[in-house]
């Protein structure tokens, strides 16, 4: 059987008949043909329910209800189309016009929808308990008969046909609300068998009776008010299209509830009292009702009213085709069901302990996300019995990869303590914003390997100056160097070099050192002139002849030979030329070198100078001296140099890493700017920096040495800027070089700097309120709550979701305060399948598919003797068998189960069902 529960479909419960009492526009038909057209229509437009309406009478009910029961002899319909009519539920629908009238004279229309299961006890009983006092003397009732004898005195003809009795009786029958309070309170188990619906347009129904607008209006007439209350008192729904009154009724707008203490659902039909009107209610507001087509199901809408009811022209709470599964199929000897269906709402698994509830969910989860199960002590069967079943989905593919979330048993705790709700956000804002996060982690990788590698260029740079330092002082102190070179300078000067200074001194030496460069130039000129002289034309090039044995030599060979011997004498001419120019040449820079020469030591003051120095040969040594170390303080300053520019390069370094680390570490208030965070109502999420203290400490403790009462105050540090932080470094770091804090044995400077600008100290954060309360002083029942609020709300998922006993994470009150209600909301948007052993979650949250598991037993027996067994169907689902021997799950209702089941089952279908007084 196709079963998936509580499902959204079109009911018409306002269609007038052929032969209403009132208005009848179905002209030149018979009531046959009437009931053809109707049929028809209501395939074509899909209709599950049709309340078959007529005036304080049901006659016309009963033969459409014979028409349909005769379905199967009729020729004017395939046998489609029969199995589809023999589907929909006809319901009696007795619209009574009450007193007292409306401000435009109408009487107030009320509706009677009658069980079908007890249409004989409202004809043989309730219907006789509805008086009418006409004409100030005799008294009728609604029954068939009264109705005859009432139209029969009006139209004071006893002679009248039924039909026609009837219809006069039913023109004239006027009904006291009074009346059917007073019926109710004589027979009370009449009361669940109907639901009584007040009409609030404008022409009919109470609106008109002042207006429900003016409802709360003090000084209105207390008669009026008490009237006006005990109508919408006695009504069960509100026979309402207009938003307005949606609203209204639902506790959406104004004070309706406050004062009556419930809400009432509204619900619509399209009033038909012609073909044209089948269905077709004025601006295709369509009244569609989640419920098993039944009067069971009916009377959901009275417990749910917002939920279970909705008037529009198409179908709410429509999900994707791929986003909701349609059915499982399963093929194992252990289990009874060959396929099990599931709803595109709330599905709610329920059982004993070990009934196989948990195990069907975690063979879905399993057969869809292997990896779902990886962090939960499955059993091992699971794997191998995930095999046994296939998914099939709405669309109708049997399709095991696409996406669904899987909370496991536990699953909310484990994820406020383990991860905490900081990397649930995360990944929740990665499905919105994934470039965001991505960039910015690569933005930070990169400014790490960047800051890597110059500090590493900065610590190079460091080793370099060491070594040109450790050069430097091999060589000497610059300022001993520089005192050494004066105290020589002046000893020079007090020599007995007559007035000679050491400037002097330095020049003359410079011009002996011109001289030996003269006299080496003199010696080269000389060697080169020996060289020229020497020089043959032979030495130049050889003239070989490369034709000597060529065989047509001798045809030219006289030719050749002379041309040669004039190459050879023109060479020997140039030759000669050559070395008496070179000559020539060669003595003229001879001549200019011993000018040069005589022009130094023909000179007065270097003779003076030489003799005086010849004489104070003491000098040399000092002169030699102040000379090396002259070199010494010159190498000194080029080393300086050196220092200067990689030291330079290093400071740019390192202002670069600082800038780098910096950003790195504001790189959360860059992410804050570009995410969304949710808020609503009751749960606010705000992002902020956080410093990472703890990671901070850690890292403290790692690398110094904790006996120092500073070194142990870096340990509890709180900031909440990097700039702050790095301030903070900066004193640890003169700290460490003055020796006032030091560094563990194995740990230097080098290391603590670069593992320092290379980490991240600040992360993003959130503070997250639900209902004004911090989640870190949170019980750790409503932190659950608050994960799995954020794992779903937050979340742009609409895939499946399948929670494995949620209410074991919870608070007993957040059970009902927060879960049920939470999971009412949710399940409008994503298809939920969720095991439970809480009736409040079953019940209360309306769940429209409702899974009973078993496992047999001796108490507990499957059909075949199957280790487990499934039975399904919503809440209002009547299915049971009444055989004394019927198996376990045959022999109960879905409601009578939960109730045996669940713990407080009874307690929460009357919690649900209190404030309506059915």
């Amino acid at each position: 059987m196709v079963n998936r529960g509580s499902e959204w479909g079109r009911w018409d419960l306002h269609v007038h008949t052929k032969g209403t009492a009132k208005n009848d526009g179905y002209t030149n038909i018979s009531f046959d043909e009437y009931c053809s057209h109707l049929f028809k229509r209501a395939i074509d437009y899909n209709i599950k329910v049709i309340g078959i309406t007529d005036y304080f009478n049901i006659e016309n009910y009963k033969l459409v209800k014979t028409y349909q029961d005769n379905i199967e002899n009729n020729n004017d319909f395939s046998d489609d189309e029969k199995e589809i009519i023999k589907k929909i539920k006809l319901m009696p629908n007795i619209e009574l016009r009450t007193t007292p009238s409306t401000d435009k004279g109408s009487l107030i229309n009320v509706h009677l929808i009658i069980d079908p299961k007890h249409v004989k006890e409202y004809e043989e009983q309730f219907s006789r308990k509805l008086v009418f006092t006409y004409s100030n003397s005799s008294e009728y009732s609604l029954c068939k008969l009264d109705l005859i004898r009432l139209g029969k005195a009006a139209e004071d003809n006893d002679q009248l046909d039924e039909k026609s009795a009837i219809r006069a009786g039913v023109s004239n029958f006027i009904l006291n609300p009074s009346e059917l309070i007073k019926a109710f309170k004589e027979l009370p188990n009449f009361r669940s068998r109907c639901i009584v619906g007040v009409s609030n347009s404008n022409k009919d129904g109470a609106s008109s009776f002042q207006g429900h607008e003016k409802f709360l209006n003090e000084s209105e007439n207390s008669s009026i008010r008490m009237l006006r209350e005990s109508i919408y008192n006695l009504a069960d729904v509100i026979f309402s299209a207009n938003e307005k009154d949606i609203d209204f009724f639902n506790g959406k707008s104004g004070s309706f509830p406050d004062k009556y203490g419930e809400c009432k659902p509204c619900i619509h039909g399209s009033d038909a009292h012609s073909l044209e009107k089948l269905f077709n209610p004025d601006l295709n507001r369509f009244c569609w009702i989640k419920a098993e087509p039944t009067f069971e199901g009916l009377k959901q809408i009275l417990y749910e009213p917002a939920t279970r009811v909705h008037i529009g022209p198409n179908k709410p709470e429509t999900k994707l085709d791929y986003e909701v599964i349609e059915r499982v199929r399963i093929n194992d000897i252990n289990i009874g069901n060959e396929v099990i269906y599931l709803n595109p709402n709330l599905n709610t698994i329920v059982g004993g302990r070990s009934s196989g509830k948990s195990t069907l969910i975690q063979c879905i989860a399993h057969k869809i996300t292997p990896k779902s199960l990886e962090n939960i002590e499955a059993n091992s069967h699971i794997p191998e019995l995930s095999k046994s079943i296939n998914i099939i989905w709405q669309d109708g593919k049997d399709d095991d990869t696409r996406a669904i979330e899987y909370f496991y048993q536990g699953h909310m705790y484990s994820k406020s303590q383990e991860e905490g709700v900081e990397s649930i956000i995360e990944s929740i804002l990665l499905q919105s914003n994934p470039d965001a996060f991505e960039d910015s982690r690569n933005r930070v990788a990169d400014l790490k390997q960047v800051n890597a590698s110059k500090l590493s260029n900065y610590f190079t740079n460091k080793e370099k100056v060491d070594q040109i330092n450790d050069r430097v002082r091999n060589i000497g102190n610059r300022e001993d160097i520089e005192e050494q070179i004066k105290k020589l300078s002046q000893s020079i000067n007090l020599s007995n070099t007559g007035s000679l200074t050491s400037e002097d001194i330095e020049e003359h030496e410079l011009k002996k050192a011109k001289l030996k460069k003269l006299e080496k130039d003199l010696e080269q000129i000389v060697i080169t002139k020996t060289q020229i002289d020497s020089f043959e034309t032979e030495k130049f090039f050889n003239t070989v002849n490369p034709f000597i044995d060529n065989l047509c030599y001798e045809h030219f060979s006289e030719i050749l030979e002379s041309k040669l011997v004039s190459i050879q004498d023109y060479a020997r001419a140039q030759i000669i030329n050559f070395k008496e120019d070179a000559t020539v040449a060669l003595e003229k820079v001879r001549i200019q070198t011993v000018d040069s020469q005589n022009s130094i030591v023909k000179e007065d003051i270097f003779i003076s100078r030489e003799k005086y120095l010849k004489e104070a040969d003491l000098i040399t040594p000092l002169l030699n001296q102040k000379e090396a170390e002259s070199q010494k303080l010159q190498s000194i300053l080029v080393c300086e140099q050196d220092i200067t520019a990689i030291e330079n390069e290093s400071k740019q370094l390192l202002i670069e890493v600082r800038n780098n680390w910096q950003e790195m570490n504001n790189e959360p208030l860059e992410l804050i700017k570009q995410i969304s965070i949710l808020e609503d109502s009751n749960l606010e999420v705000t992002p902020k920096s956080s410093f990472e203290n703890i990671k901070f400490s850690d890292f403290i403790k790692k690398c110094l040495n904790l006996q120092s009462d500073k070194a142990q105050s870096y340990t509890v540090i709180k900031t909440s800027t990097a700039y702050d932080l790095l301030q903070v470094f900066d004193e640890i770091i003169l700290s460490i070089r003055d020796n006032s804090v030091r560094l563990k044995a194995g740990f230097t400077e080098e290391g603590f700097v670069k593992e320092f600008f290379t980490n991240i100290w600040f992360r993003l954060s959130y503070d997250v309120i639900y209902e004004g309360d911090n989640y870190n002083v949170m019980s750790q029942g409503k932190k659950a709550f608050v994960v799995l609020k954020l794992s779903l709300e937050c979340s742009n998922k609409s895939c499946p979701i399948i929670i494995d006993q949620p209410e074991d994470d919870l608070d007993n009150r957040a059970i009902y305060t927060e879960l049920v209600t939470y999971i009412k909301e949710k399940k409008a948007h994503r298809q939920i399948i969720l095991v439970t052993h809480n009736a409040n979650v079953v019940v209360n949250a309306d769940s429209e598919q409702i899974i009973i598991a078993n496992q047999n037993g001796a108490k507990n027996l499957n059909k075949n003797n199957k280790k487990f067994e499934y039975k399904f169907g919503s809440i209002e689902s009547s299915l049971k068998s009444d055989l004394p021997d019927a198996f376990t799950l045959e022999s109960k209702t879905i409601k009578e189960h939960i109730c045996e089941i669940l713990e407080g089952g009874d307690t929460a279908f009357k919690l649900r069902e209190k404030k309506y007084d059915i």
